[in-house]
């Protein structure tokens, strides 16, 4: 019964892992196609070059788990001792989830950057997702040599740099989120109507999504905190990078959302006003009656002086539209 409780602990917990990545990856071609179909025309090249690494390092990430998952429950299926040391693969799962997480959080970076004008917070987030691949790097550099087993891994070799990478993931997701929310709400403090309707909008969209990977790397934090034996972190490890990725590819297809809402908030607030200011006939007989009455001579017209009239400067957007969704010109 106990080698059966540890199996479902360990592998189970494995399979469950790599069966739902699986299935989040099959939900990132879907948002990938989605975006390619739609929106591939309008973006610069760099950014679709960056969609297409992304999904490269997402089918890579999944092949490699599903190998190590065919090597530890298939090829190790009359041999325990294969459960004792972790595969190759598994390693180059980890790394590849770890490439994703990091470019996903630069690009979010950069966005800040350009709603902010400043490169404090950016720069923060840059040297913290570096400093997070740097830790994966040191906790694989010498797997493949010198990791014994999986106590020597956990124990040993990962722990310290697994749990630090973890850290700086969750710290560097509400950076993220809490910048965009207030440089957000500072724009929409500004706005016009119609566009601090998509502000709101946007505001949410960047707690929700930051909100979800950063609460998903401190469960898998805390899980392998306290029971790093079993493979229920091993498997929520594999399923992050999807989160990431997904938060990438959302906040891109939904560009175009947010453009017809604000294109549909105009096209209404246009009629309104036009129908609140049209006059009607008898308005207009009795305007066009008392022009005639009071019309000046034509010397009066002549010693008039024309008055200028200065119209208050309407609010000036600098977000570059290949980078930002809420850029006035893509939404």
């Amino acid at each position: 019964m106990s080698n059966r409780n540890e199996m479902i602990r360990t592998l189970g917990a494995a399979e469950v892992g790599a069966f739902v990545s699986s299935c989040l990856f099959g939900a990132v071609c879907a948002q990938v196609y989605t975006y390619f179909r739609r929106k591939s025309t309008n973006d610069a090249m760099w950014i679709r070059a960056f969609v297409g690494i992304v999904w490269l390092c997402e089918l890579a990430n999944t092949i490699s788990s599903l190998i190590a998952l065919y090597v530890v429950s298939v090829t190790g299926f009359d041999n325990p001792q294969v459960l004792l040391k972790p595969p190759a693969s598994l390693y180059i799962c980890i790394f590849l989830g770890n490439t994703t997480a990091t470019l996903t959080q630069s690009f979010f970076a950069r966005r800040i950057w350009i709603l902010s004008g400043s490169l404090y917070i950016a720069v923060l987030c840059w040297v913290l997702g570096v400093s997070r691949f740097v830790l994966s790097i040191l906790a694989l550099g010498h797997s493949f040599t010198s990791v014994e087993g999986w106590d020597e891994y956990l124990l040993v070799v990962a722990k310290r740099p697994l749990v630090v990478w973890l850290v700086i993931s969750a710290v560097t997701d509400l950076i993220i989120a809490g910048s965009l929310c207030y440089y957000f709400g500072r724009e929409r403090a500004q706005a016009i109507s119609r566009m601090a309707a998509v502000l709101d909008r946007l505001i949410v969209w960047a707690i929700q999504t930051g909100m979800v990977t950063s609460f998903a790397s401190l469960a898998t934090l805390i899980v392998f905190v306290v029971a790093p034996g079993d493979f229920a972190w091993l498997a929520m490890l594999m399923c992050l990078p999807r989160l990431f990725s997904s938060s990438l590819l959302t906040s891109l297809n939904a560009r175009a959302t947010f453009r017809h809402k604000l294109e549909t908030t105009t096209v209404l607030e246009s009629v309104s006003v036009r129908l609140a200011e049209a006059p009607s006939s008898v308005d207009s007989a009795r305007h066009a009656e008392t022009e005639l009455k009071e019309a000046p001579k034509a010397e009066d017209r002549a010693a008039a002086r024309p008055v200028a009239r200065v119209s208050p400067p309407a609010k000036v957007y600098t977000w570059h539209p290949d980078d930002l969704i809420c850029a006035p010109a893509l939404i």
